[in-house]
């Protein structure tokens, strides 16, 4: 997706610009994009903080090897 603005990264994971097709891309495209993006990054983070909370306030919401024990929350298992 950040190809087309000429955005990439390089062999060592380092994000690198292409100056002359970023400039050429579309500004309102590259604004929507990370306005998107953000917007993504902030609803899973709200996510996970609600879910940390909640379970911070349930004392049955660990297993004994640190795996979360609520219905529905499993899927952030690999995350934390």
């Amino acid at each position: 997706m950040l190809a087309q603005f000429g955005i990439s990264l390089d062999a060592n994971n380092k994000m690198t610009i292409d100056e002359n097709t970023f400039k050429k891309s579309d500004m309102t495209k590259v604004q929507n994009f990370f306005k998107d993006y953000s917007l993504s990054v902030s609803t899973n983070v709200s996510l996970v903080d609600h879910y940390l909370t909640s379970m911070a306030k349930n004392a049955n919401g660990y297993t004994s090897a640190g795996m979360y024990n609520v219905q529905g929350v499993s899927q952030f298992n690999d995350f934390i």
